[in-house]
């Protein structure tokens, strides 16, 4: 009867191609697969990982991150889709006002010019 190695010699791309049943080969395929487990779907597990490292210490830490507006550099911006909530590749959520305008993040302009958003260039007060 063939050793397990003789018979993981044996394994080839095409299958088993030595003498009678790979069965301790195929035991110790079991025996690995019960210890170590089914492998995640990859999503999955890259996004467990990229929890793990965001700790309690680092998330109470933080800065509070100002939402954008025009006097921190913010730009008005109006959808051509009369569109009232908005996304930006920053993965800040933009809601607009009564009037449709949206006040974003400099780095969303381009994203969003690119969409068909239109800039509003600021407005000239009359006597000021």
């Amino acid at each position: 009867m063939p050793e397990l190695e003789d018979q993981m010699l044996a394994m080839t791309g095409n299958g088993f191609v030595g003498d009678g049943s790979p069965d301790r080969l195929d035991a110790a395929v079991w025996a690995l697969a019960e210890l170590f487990g089914a492998p995640e779907p990859g999503i999955i597990g890259y996004a467990r990982l990229e929890a793990q490292r965001v700790t309690a210490d680092q998330i109470g830490n933080r800065k509070p991150v100002e939402p954008p507006s025009l006097t921190n550099g913010g730009v008005r911006m109006k959808s051509n889709t009369g569109t009232s909530t908005a996304y930006g590749m920053t993965g800040t959520q933009y809601n607009a006002d009564a009037d449709g305008i949206f006040i974003v993040a400099a780095a969303d302009v381009r994203p969003l010019l690119a969409a068909g958003w239109v800039e509003l260039k600021a407005e000239i007060v009359a006597g000021g």
